[in-house]
């Protein structure tokens, strides 16, 4: 929808819980926003304002010198409240900032840049982790061809020059190595304390699955069930907007124990599911669409009215599904 000072307070006040507004100076829709408009959820009212007005910018606190921007604005009865988008330039980027900002509003976007910047944090110590290791390596290399040497020269009674200066090296390269252990073990000490006390989603086995189930800290609990290493980004979302009620866990497909517990295999994965109070009995799977606006659903339904509510939300898509292929 092209927007203008004759219209804009309409489209702010369409019944839709989030708006999204693009502030440009060129003539004709950017594809990047046609793409958005025709992915992301419903919920989202997709407007754009060319070459704006003054009195515009003003209103947004924008200038023209800032264009192009993107402007989210949340219904909040009785209130609103808004952002502006300061990120990456690409279609998934702007789409996880629109569904964070729609599940959760600031508070989500907060959590989620701090989520960003723990990563970045922990990547960048793993490369310096990863640039000790090869400097104690290297190390360990030259005193390996030191030692070669000194086999190779006549030991006479009193050590000659030669031999006196490989083993001061080897003293030397063994320092740096002690130093560069310690470091080490540093590092990875700071990534531990990031992932341990930072990260809102718990990486479960065998020994912590239980404890995380019966945790009594909140009423749901969900974990998926997962193919990869890495936390998803999906997932993070979630972890976010749903952090007063959820407490969010990830089992990796490397554990089998748990696997077969569910009676999973990793041909079926990803897999989500929702305990109620700590209950394995009452699992509730999710088999929904994989988007964030169908799983804070399916999570909100199990906060709200448990198994019951699931269920019934549950046996309407089937049957809404069954009277669309009978017409």
């Amino acid at each position: 929808l092209t927007l203008d000072s004759g219209n804009i307070d309409d489209f702010l006040s369409q019944r839709r819980p989030l708006k999204a507004i693009l502030f440009t100076k060129k003539a004709s829709t950017p594809n990047l926003w046609t793409r958005l408009v025709e992915t992301c959820s419903e919920e989202l009212y997709f407007g754009e304002i060319r070459e704006p007005s003054s009195e515009l910018l003003k209103r947004f606190n924008l200038s023209s010198d800032m264009l192009p921007k993107i402007i989210a604005v949340r219904e909040l009865l009785p209130s609103t409240e808004s952002v502006q988008y300061e990120g990456p330039v690409d279609h998934i980027s702007i789409k996880i900032f629109l569904e964070t900002f729609l599940a959760g509003g600031n508070f989500s976007l907060t959590l989620l840049k701090k989520i960003e910047e723990i990563n970045q944090d922990k990547h960048r110590l793993e490369e310096e982790i990863a640039k000790y290791e090869n400097d104690a390596k290297l190390a360990l290399a030259e005193i390996d061809k030191l030692k070669t040497q000194d086999c190779f020269r006549v030991i006479h009674e009193t050590p000659s020059q030669s031999s006196e200066q490989n083993a001061s090296n080897i003293d030397a390269l063994n320092a740096s190595i002690l130093r560069l252990e310690t470091e080490n073990a540093e590092l990875r000490k700071k990534i531990e304390s990031f992932e341990s006390h930072s990260r809102l989603i718990s990486i479960l086995d065998s020994s912590s699955f239980d404890e995380f189930l019966h945790s009594t800290s909140k009423p749901i609990k969900a974990v998926l069930f997962s193919t990869k290493l890495e936390v998803p980004k999906l997932w993070q979302q979630l972890a976010c907007s749903h952090n007063s009620t959820t407490l969010f866990g990830l089992v990796r497909q490397s554990e089998h124990d748990l696997l077969s517990r569910f009676k999973l295999r990793p041909d079926m994965l990803p897999r989500i599911y929702l305990f109620v109070s700590g209950n394995e009995s009452t699992v509730l799977p999710y088999e929904g669409p994989v988007n964030m606006k169908s799983i804070s659903e399916f999570i909100k339904d199990a906060v709200d009215g448990g198994p019951a509510l699931v269920e019934m939300r549950r046996l309407l898509a089937v049957g809404l599904r069954s009277c669309i292929l009978n017409l």
